[in-house]
């Protein structure tokens, strides 16, 4: 990445009449620059092995040996393919030594860092106090289709799902292929944890199917340097929010909105509205008041041309993008990705609705 970006520099320094039509593919470069930065603030260090030696024993074997030969690399390569056949990469099962007298299986949609934190987890707190052997297996989509829809048609579904999308449990409870956890001992305990709009999805006919593993909720991040030089402050609501893109779009810059549905859900339930009727059984996204916030959402990308898809953390970095409503994780990223904005940004929370008695709904 870092030859890519100096190389395209030098051209446009050769040949400065390219630079506007090559103007997207380098934005593209400065983002991945970014990135790949990010990623080596946290990537661990590895090492294969020390070697101490003095120096009057001139270089040690080892280190004239690192290389490995030809037939070497070949018997390597050929024990890591018969490897491939008899060896499941994918499951952390059971621990050398275990007493334990039954398990179950859990299957994980993440990467192999947290399934080995899980299996390290369930080994030194789950499995001495109850007698339960953990056998953690890392899963991920074929051909597009959930592995986990597959195994539970063919009857060969685990016992416990994580990092599954919101939507996938009622799916399963509405075709009775979910337990409801509400009926397990300690349930009311655990789901004391989490926020009630955090519970809300994985709620079908009075049971629960679910819990969160994560809780989220979007910020507002501005840059404090930009909105003071063109004497600007945060927007309490989104009325004064449109006013301020009118500001920024005279200078050629605007704001963040996420295309998704968090931002329509935000809406609704500003203004009073809900996504589902009271017991939960049908959806109110049809309602007047959902297509009325669905018009005005629509109109921020129709009628003030807000990107729908873009960098967001790129695009605040370098001022083209100084408002931005993103998750609070956001925070620790711009953090580590742009350490010279200390100073320069701030947060608050998402703008407003104004409700009849003058108050303001930032929900």
């Amino acid at each position: 990445i870092p030859d890519n970006l100096h190389y395209q520099l030098e051209s446009f320094i050769k040949d400065p009449i390219t630079i506007p039509s090559r103007l997207d593919s380098f934005k593209q470069n400065v983002s991945g620059m970014a990135a790949w930065l990010y990623e080596l603030s946290s990537q661990p260090l590895e090492i294969d092995y020390i070697t101490l030696s003095a120096p009057s024993m001139g270089t040690p074997k080892e280190i004239k040996d690192v290389n490995a030969g030809f037939f070497q690399k070949l018997l390597y390569e050929f024990k890591a393919f018969i490897g491939s056949y008899t060896t499941d990469y994918s499951t952390l099962g059971v621990v050398d030594g275990s007493k334990a007298e039954t398990s179950i299986d859990v299957w994980i949609n993440s990467g192999r860092d947290q399934a080995t934190i899980l299996k390290k987890l369930s080994d030194s707190r789950f499995m001495p106090d109850y007698g339960i052997q953990v056998n953690v297996k890392i899963t991920a989509s074929v051909t597009g289709i959930s592995s986990l829809l597959l195994a539970t048609v063919s009857g060969m579904g685990p016992d416990v799902a994580l990092a599954l999308t919101n939507a996938e449990p009622v799916n399963y409870a509405s075709r009775g292929a979910a337990a409801d956890l509400s009926g397990f001992d300690g349930f009311e305990k655990v789901a004391d944890r989490f926020m009630d709009s955090a519970m809300e999805p994985y709620e079908f006919q009075s049971g629960y199917y679910a819990l969160p593993e994560t809780q989220g909720f979007p910020m507002m991040f501005y840059r404090t340097d930009i909105m003071k030089e063109m004497h600007l402050s945060p927007p309490r609501t989104w009325d004064e929010l449109v006013v301020m893109l009118g500001e920024l779009q005279k200078k050629y810059m605007t704001v963040g909105i996420p295309g998704d549905l968090s931002y329509l859900a935000t809406r609704i339930y500003q203004s009073g509205g809900s996504i589902y009727n009271q017991d939960k059984s049908r959806s109110l996204l049809g309602s007047q008041n959902a297509l009325t916030q669905f018009k005005n959402w629509t109109n921020l990308y129709t009628g003030y041309s807000l990107p729908l898809d873009y960098d967001a953390a790129n695009r605040f970095r370098t001022g083209e993008m100084p408002l931005v409503v993103a998750d609070y994780s956001f925070y620790n990223r711009i953090s580590v990705l742009a350490p010279e904005l200390k100073g320069f940004w701030d947060f608050d929370q998402i703008p407003g609705t104004i409700r009849e008695d003058g108050t303001i709904d930032n929900t």
